[in-house]
């Protein structure tokens, strides 16, 4: 088992986080909604999105796992837009306040973690990873002859 990076254990963290919320909305979404005071839709859709969640959550697992530093560097701004959207929702009166919870795991991933600990840990790996200039060598081969 390879170890990951601070970057990846943030998203890996938050991909369980996703896809347990995804599959309680799917499976039971009145277990999920009730406790926030969130009414339960009866409709079918709030069990659709709990599958689309769930797969972002697999998508978020995977990334983390397989050290996808582009995929860390796309989620920091569209996770971060998720509390400015909720906020727009509540603010106009379309959603409840306690959506603002919610968007607050996507600006944390968990209640101590600063929403700038990816890019500070991109960072800290491009700087441990980035080639070394003064050593490169020419190539041995003369491709213009």
């Amino acid at each position: 088992m390879t170890t990951m990076t601070a970057s990846a254990r943030t998203v890996f963290v938050f991909g369980v986080y996703l896809l347990l919320l995804g599959m309680g909305l799917l499976a039971a979404p009145g277990m999920v909604l009730a406790p926030f005071g969130l009414p339960v839709p009866q409709e079918v859709w709030v069990r659709v999105g709990g599958l689309v969640v769930a797969i972002l959550g697999v998508y978020y697992l995977l990334a983390a796992r397989h050290g996808l530093r582009a995929f860390f560097t796309w989620t920091l701004a569209t996770r971060a837009s998720v509390i400015v959207v909720f906020a727009v929702l509540v603010f106009s009166g379309l959603a409840p306040a306690v959506l603002l919870l919610f968007g607050a795991v996507d600006l944390g991933d968990a209640p101590a973690r600063s929403r700038l600990r990816p890019a500070r840990a991109l960072d800290r790996a491009r700087r441990t990873l980035a080639p070394k200039r003064a050593h490169h060598r020419r190539c041995k081969w003369n491709w213009s002859s």
